[in-house]
């Protein structure tokens, strides 16, 4: 069995729902997700949905209860309030924290095959080199083993992430919980999997690295332009992804990022990339084909 935890309130369960679906397509094994919902109306839909490996958690109890005067900082301080929340009340092996807009294109088992051992996974953006603002490596998936390591490295970040006089928070609080992952290879350096050996997350960010000359709906390997580098295209990453019903189409999040300059995450040439465009495309399809099935 796995474990996995997600969260987000109602205006993002159709993304959470399509996240759920393509872990049960492409899952060869049992898993359960932990779904934190950041209001009722989530949570009420959740329920009565009574969902096959859905577990809805109400973000009412202390575990998360909102110490921050910043809603920003109270939000992104929930990927490891929810996963030490788990670690500490559920009967779990591993957690993994997937953000909610992310899509499974292959079995989960792949990043399990990567990690193998280690006690601590953690994805990297590959536009970004360490010490820049927003931090090398991306919250989107991150792994903690319920060992000593991965238990403590789980409560360091937990701590950095609540604590805003954490001796950190000067040069690794500066894209909220995110660049502080950059800080667990010096914490716990022969217990992280760096997971890019095999598998890439696909983003906005990282899009236009990429040749797709071997690249197809049903073998997504893509080539690095810069390097002599291969991997598989496992998930996708659709941030800032704005689902526009009512005129049938979507749009793209512009606003200030954590380097505080306003930047086209999806830029121009992306749009150029044929491959992303059709898996834009069918993205959007999903969220609507959801909110259809599920009535939201």
């Amino acid at each position: 069995m796995r474990f996995f935890c997600t969260l987000s309130d109602y205006n993002y369960l159709s993304k959470g729902l399509v996240l759920y679906e393509s872990l049960l397509k492409h899952s060869s094994g049992n898993f359960q997700l932990y779904y934190l919902c950041l209001d009722q109306k989530s949570y009420t839909v959740l329920t009565s949905l009574d969902l096959k490996n859905i577990i809805p958690i109400l973000a009412t109890n202390k575990e998360f209860i909102n110490t921050f005067k910043n809603i920003k900082d109270y939000v992104y301080s929930l990927s490891s309030k929810l996963c030490l929340y788990l670690m500490n009340h559920k009967d779990i092996d591993s957690i993994l924290y997937i953000d909610a807009d992310i899509v499974f294109y292959y079995d989960f088992e792949k990043i399990y095959d990567e990690i193998k051992d280690k006690s601590i996974g953690i994805v990297p953006h590959w536009h970004n080199k360490k010490g820049e603002r927003s931090g090398a490596y991306n919250v989107g998936i991150v792994y903690f083993k319920g060992d000593l390591d991965g238990r403590e490295c789980l409560l360091f970040w937990n701590n950095c992430v609540t604590n805003p006089n954490n001796p950190y928070k000067k040069e690794y609080g500066t894209c909220w919980d995110q660049k502080y992952l950059e800080l667990f290879e010096v914490k716990f350096p022969n217990s992280v999997c760096v997971i890019e050996n095999t598998l890439v997350q696909g983003a906005s960010w990282n899009f236009d690295l990429f040749n797709y000359n071997k690249f197809t709906k049903d073998d997504m390997r893509v080539t690095f332009k810069t390097i002599d580098k291969e991997l598989l295209m496992a998930f996708i990453h659709f941030n800032r992804f704005v689902l526009d019903f009512k005129n049938q189409n979507y749009k793209f999040d512009q606003r200030k990022d954590c380097n505080k300059q306003y930047k086209y995450l999806y830029t121009a040439d992306s749009y150029k990339i044929l491959e992303i465009k059709q898996l834009c495309d069918e993205y959007y399809d999903l969220n609507k084909n959801i909110c259809e099935k599920y009535k939201l």
